[in-house]
């Protein structure tokens, strides 16, 4: 008898999304005691996944050929190992894992530190599913690292967002008042996207829009009004002015320090995780002479805080913000979504649904 097979986009041989490919290759199945498999019903595509596809990250994780991309996934759960008491067959769930995999129509999940695997309401569609898991779980604990860090936390306070509409930007501009109470919230984004911020997000959720292609941040914002940026790209120095000398506070998505580094791939080389501590510890200095506090986010896996975002997004808090979808069956389609991945200049997330 045939062995059963399943579709799945991806490489055979580390390339970019030019050279993404349709993969036909066994389903898995269940081989030990703690194992998932999942019904994979739509994934979304971040930047490490093109990364990863592309060979990019060997120098800190170990990837095997082929690669399938998909990091965030939703579906519906198709077995489980013996051991396994919190999922059974028929759950709708939703998640994360550092290995990729989402863009198939099965992915086997095997226990590891880099997973996360919640159960999914019933009202949230997987499209929109696909979009929370690895931003949610960066957003909300970068936000609750500050609401614990900054006296008073961030009830009543100015914070900066900027590239508002990114994958994790337009998650933190949705939190940011009704769950931290924040008084003034700051992005930036480019001309063509100004007016979709309040057509994506509504009234009454951004006070401030800018854009940075045609107006100076700096002066726009005012030096030394704002008590939190959260960097989501690369701007920590170039809009460093605008913080509060004394008690502002400064966190990065963009950076990372060695150990964390060493903690999330352990058999990543030391000299990555030494170059990433002098470069982390030449940055603190960098913003430490404007008295403000930095510090890079460390991501960890949580079920509790993928929950958390399960239950704003059921009662409306907030929404999946979708840039577009392609259909697993539409290479080409898929191929173009990753391209605009690959050169960030995207809207949220893309997601690739699987029928």
């Amino acid at each position: 008898m045939a062995e059963p097979t399943m579709r799945a986009v991806g490489v055979s041989a580390f390339a970019g999304p030019a050279k993404y490919e349709h993969l036909i290759l066994p389903i898995p199945t269940i081989t030990g005691d703690e194992d998932i498999l999942v019904r994979v019903k739509a994934t979304s595509l971040a930047g490490p996944d093109v990364a990863r596809a592309a060979g990019t990250l060997r120098i800190v994780q170990t990837i095997k050929l082929p690669v399938i991309i998909g990091s965030d996934f939703a579906g519906t759960i198709a077995a489980v190992g013996s051991a396994v008491t919190a999922f059974r067959p028929g759950d709708r769930v939703f998640g994360f894992t550092v290995n990729g995999g989402g863009a198939a129509e099965y992915l086997l999940l095997k226990p590891h530190r880099m997973l996360c695997l919640a159960k999914l309401p019933d009202n949230i569609s997987f499209e929109d599913a696909s979009y929370f898991p690895s931003t949610s779980l960066t957003i909300i604990q970068a936000l609750d690292a500050a609401e614990a860090a900054i006296p008073g936390g961030l009830k009543g306070k100015t914070v900066f967002i900027p590239a508002g509409l990114s994958a994790t930007g337009s998650l933190a501009l949705q939190l940011l008042k009704p769950v931290y109470d924040v008084k003034k919230v700051i992005t930036t984004v480019s001309t063509a996207k100004v007016s979709r911020i309040i057509e994506l997000f509504g009234e009454g959720k951004v006070d401030q829009t800018i854009d940075y292609t045609t107006q100076n941040v700096v002066e726009a914002i005012g030096p030394q009004t704002v008590d939190f940026m959260l960097d989501t790209c690369y701007s920590s120095m170039k809009y460093i002015q605008i913080m509060k000398p004394g008690t502002g506070i400064l966190y990065t998505l963009t950076g990372k320090k060695g150990a964390d580094l060493r903690e999330d791939f352990p058999t990543a080389p030391w000299l990555v995780a030494k170059i990433l501590d002098v470069a982390n510890a030449v940055q603190t200095w960098r913003v430490s002479r404007w008295g403000v506090a930095y510090k890079p986010v460390f991501t960890k896996m949580s079920v509790y805080d993928l929950q958390r975002v399960g239950e704003w997004a059921q009662s409306g808090t907030v929404k999946a913000i979708v840039g577009d979808t392609a259909d697993l069956a539409d290479l080409e389609r898929v191929k173009a979504l990753a391209t605009v991945v690959e050169k960030k200049n995207g809207l949220g997330k893309y997601i690739i649904t699987i029928e």
